[in-house]
């Protein structure tokens, strides 16, 4: 009997962190979580903001208790997109072990998915994609212009729907 094996030559995954760095070291990163296929289930671009939708609002209050679960921890500014979540997030210094990156984001994903899932109309699961991205913020001028992008970000998305509904003729929402 001759056995052959195909050897199937899948694409090498991009390993979505910086080796060299140390995740538990304190100091600040920016760091974005999508929606699985980047459905747009948190909210809605409008005029004002984002209209939250209850998916959005849970992980809104999710990030809003980051702090409580994890004292080493202080989110500086975070906003929460109709596919996506952008935070920037402190890690401090303390005496005793520190808390990673992977760690806090890990659990906002986790607490977020299980009160969505106890809603009357929970949305598809998986809600997340795998991972999340992060920039390491070196200095107070990237600190700013991060805190700019997460602030400016509803306003860029609902610009984005205007755009898209003039070119498309229709009409644009709220």
């Amino acid at each position: 009997i001759i056995y052959r094996f195909v050897v199937h030559e899948f694409p090498v995954r991009k390993l979505p962190r910086w080796r060299s760095h140390d995740y538990s070291r304190p100091g600040a990163s920016f760091v974005t979580m999508v929606t699985r296929d980047r459905i747009p289930i948190f909210g809605t671009p409008t005029r004002t903001g984002i209209l939250l939708t209850d998916a959005g609002r849970i992980v809104h209050e999710s990030w809003l208790s980051v702090p409580e679960r994890f004292s080493s921890i202080d989110v500086d500014a975070f906003v929460v997109m109709p596919e996506h979540v952008h935070a920037i997030i402190f890690l401090l210094p303390v005496n005793c072990r520190s808390t990673h990156l992977g760690q806090v984001v890990g659990w906002t994903k986790q607490r977020a998915t299980r009160m969505i899932a106890c809603l009357a109309s929970p949305c598809q699961m998986p809600l997340w994609q795998r991972s999340f991205n992060d920039r390491i913020i070196r200095n107070r001028e990237a600190l700013i212009r991060v805190r700019n992008y997460v602030k400016t970000n509803p306003a860029r998305a609902w610009d984005n729907v205007r755009r898209s509904s003039h070119s498309a003729g229709g009409k644009i929402p709220l």
